[in-house]
């Protein structure tokens, strides 16, 4: 009797319980130069994030939805434009990129295929231009050497080295006419998980 009477009160309480660890938060900040909504849940005691992270437009649009597990990002995270196509597909495990990651253009075309090891470049794919057409991506292999990176219509955009994974060296930033407009020197590396996003579409 007192058994049966000890595993209904756990029914009743572990709901309660379970649930009081942790709470809801929903916060407004600026990205883009523009106001989004970020809607995730925290446990209580740590603060940390856990669980779904989604983040909204102002009207109401999905922007991105990733998941935390103990404050770091876990598992699938996806990104979208405002008119609702995919931006960005990446793999996380323990806060780093690991695995495939897939940016596209605004009208659906696939931009590049990257694969990522702790953060890391170590392979290029593939990388198209906004028509579908296959670009090189220069000559990159396990984590090294030269990379190019386009506009949407196939011109060389930016140029550089990657030295395990990392940016390295002198990187060479053009127009669209092929005109050289700065140069920018990475001595120590710089992890670049965001490959062509600061490209306008």
């Amino acid at each position: 009797m007192k058994i049966k009477i000890l595993k209904i009160m756990f029914l009743i309480l572990y709901p309660t319980l379970f649930l009081g660890c942790y709470k809801k938060e929903k916060i407004f900040f600026m990205h883009n130069n523009k106001n989004v909504l970020c809607e995730y849940r925290i446990k209580r005691f740590t603060g940390e994030k856990d669980g779904p992270f989604i983040r909204f437009s102002m009207s109401g649009d999905t922007l991105e939805k990733s998941y935390f597990k103990n404050g770091k990002l876990e598992g699938k995270s996806i990104s979208f434009f405002e008119n609702g196509l995919i931006q960005i597909e990446s793999e996380f495990f323990q806060d780093m990129i690991n695995g495939e990651f897939i940016e596209y253009y605004n009208n659906g075309q696939i931009r590049c295929k990257l694969k990522y090891k702790n953060n890391k470049l170590i392979e290029i794919i593939e990388v198209f231009d906004s028509s579908g057409n296959k670009l090189s991506p220069g000559l990159f292999n396990d984590g090294n050497g030269l990379v190019n990176i386009y506009y949407p219509n196939g011109a060389i955009y930016k140029q550089g080295h990657f030295k395990n994974g990392l940016k390295s060296g002198y990187w060479k930033f053009y127009n669209e006419k092929g005109d050289l407009l700065d140069s920018t020197l990475y001595e120590e590396g710089y992890s670049d998980f965001t490959f062509m996003q600061d490209i306008k579409y």
